[in-house]
């Protein structure tokens, strides 16, 4: 791949996509996400933007920026496109772990997890999403099909008349409405009312994504003063509300506020943006091929890491807790896993997802050929006993 190649797949939407997978992968194994949030505070969670205040979001928000208008009138379209990369893969991976957990459930290797049935493999990804922990982080997939249909469904019941503006200020009306409403139940009991107030929630950040690319791409230039005054921002909004924001939008546990989780994701986003403004402009001006290639890898594998860097972490696990605590190989990994273990976690979890997947996909392939020949042989039956009855 040539320099000009290199540079042309790289730009900053690009690096905050991989920023926000790190982080996720991060959330769960722990890394150097508080760095990159700028830890500064005594409590916990440190950071001046804490990963689970703007993570989820920021997905919504990089989904939302590629969503093409023509969707509006070629919902069909849509719903067949997504269906195929998000949906049917899921589901494909559902099965693998729902089965996965089972046996290790059976076996006594892991408690973490609920044995596949009929409810918690096909509904609960929907309606709640953590069904067998492994592969608990990709709830997110089925909820942004489900998202980004709802926006369009939105948009063309509004006949695409409506001023992006007007838009904007009603769904944000609407995300108040819903966060009060999640606020006064515990969602997670409550499967229906957590599937349409967190859809409903991803659908702001979905506007927000796309509103961005169509009206501020090209202005977003790099300026450090615009940058400190989002810290700046952030770091006020922190000390009005008295601690350090923090919100579960799977569970769609907000703590108690309305506004504020609205605010935190879109300044962590602002500042995600920022910071990839930032390395996007360094990796330009400098020849750091590999790094550019790093970030572009781990933008194009976001499903895979999503989906199995848990499992990956579970074997980590596995061989750590097998190694005697002593042994230097231990020691080198206690001190510098912060780095190693998720830089690990996604390379693995990348060439799990395609060399396990591709054996998925052979055993799925003969069972559809399977049933397809039982059928055909039962049709041929069927119409030999018709014949002799004549």
């Amino acid at each position: 791949m040539t320099k000009k190649e290199i540079n042309s797949q790289i730009d900053y939407i690009t690096i905050a996509k991989a920023i926000g997978i790190i982080m996720v992968v991060c959330g769960h194994i722990g890394g150097i996400y508080k760095i990159i949030g700028i830890p500064v505070f005594n409590s916990k969670p440190s950071e001046i933007f804490p990963i689970y205040s703007y993570h989820m979001p920021l997905f919504i928000f990089i989904s939302g920026y590629f969503y093409k208008q023509g969707y509006i009138y070629d919902i069909k379209g849509l719903i067949k496109k997504r269906l195929k990369t998000l949906v049917i893969p899921y589901y494909k991976w559902n099965l693998f772990y729902g089965l996965l957990v089972t046996v290790l459930i059976n076996v006594g290797l892991f408690n973490n997890g609920n044995k596949i049935n009929l409810y918690n493999y096909f509904l609960e990804p929907i309606f709640q999403g953590y069904q067998y922990n492994l592969n608990g982080p990709s709830w997110f997939l089925i909820s942004l099909f489900f998202i980004q249909i709802g926006y369009t469904l939105i948009r063309k019941r509004l006949n695409n008349n409506i001023l992006d503006v007007k838009l904007s200020l009603l769904l944000f009306i609407i995300t108040i409405i819903v966060n009060i409403w999640s606020n006064n139940i515990v969602m997670e009991n409550h499967p229906i009312p957590l599937f349409l107030s967190r859809t409903l929630f991803g659908v702001l950040f979905f506007h927000i994504g796309y509103c961005f690319n169509i009206y501020f791409k090209s202005k977003n230039n790099l300026c450090v003063p615009d940058l400190l005054f989002i810290v700046f921002l952030k770091y006020f909004l922190t000390i009005i509300i008295g601690k350090n924001y923090t919100l579960s939008m799977r569970t769609m546990l907000l703590r108690g506020m309305s506004i504020v989780p609205i605010l935190s994701a879109i300044l962590g986003i602002i500042y995600i943006l920022y910071i990839s403004k930032l390395i996007e402009k360094i990796l330009l001006n400098r020849d750091l091929k590999y790094l550019k290639m790093f970030f572009g890898f781990i933008s194009k594998n976001t499903f895979a890491i999503m989906m199995h860097h848990m499992t990956i972490n579970m074997f980590i696990q596995l061989i750590l807790d097998s190694m005697d605590k002593n042994n230097i190989v231990y020691i080198i990994w206690y001190y510098s896993e912060d780095v190693v273990k998720p830089v690990i976690c996604i390379l693995f979890s990348v060439l799990f997802n395609k060399y396990v997947g591709s054996f998925l996909d052979e055993i799925y392939l003969r069972i559809v050929i399977m049933f397809k020949f039982l059928k055909e042989n039962k049709l041929k039956e069927n119409k030999n006993v018709h014949l002799k009855d004549l």
